[in-house]
């Protein structure tokens, strides 16, 4: 109902969505993560509820999974593949 009202396609921050408005935190977050890909350790990323999390991680995630570079499973842990 509320996509009618407001002419959306999908659930804004739903899994078929292909691209977040971006204020800038986005490309500060795709930094960090390629610095945590390359560094040993664990990140956490935390929010609030609703903000976006998730969806965010589907698109900084997206090309890397293509590439077949990580692996996220069904909790959104994210695996990285050991390079051949």
């Amino acid at each position: 109902m509320y996509r009618q009202f407001f002419g959306l396609k999908h659930d804004p921050l739903g899994k078929d969505c292909t691209q977040l408005w971006d204020s800038g935190q986005i490309v500060k977050f795709e930094k960090q993560f390629k610095w945590l890909l390359q560094s040993p350790g664990i990140g956490l990323l935390t929010a609030d509820p609703g903000l976006g999390k998730t969806a965010m991680l589907h698109q900084v995630t997206r090309a890397l999974l293509r590439l077949g570079l990580i692996y996220v499973n069904r909790l959104n842990i994210i695996y990285m593949r050991q390079a051949a």
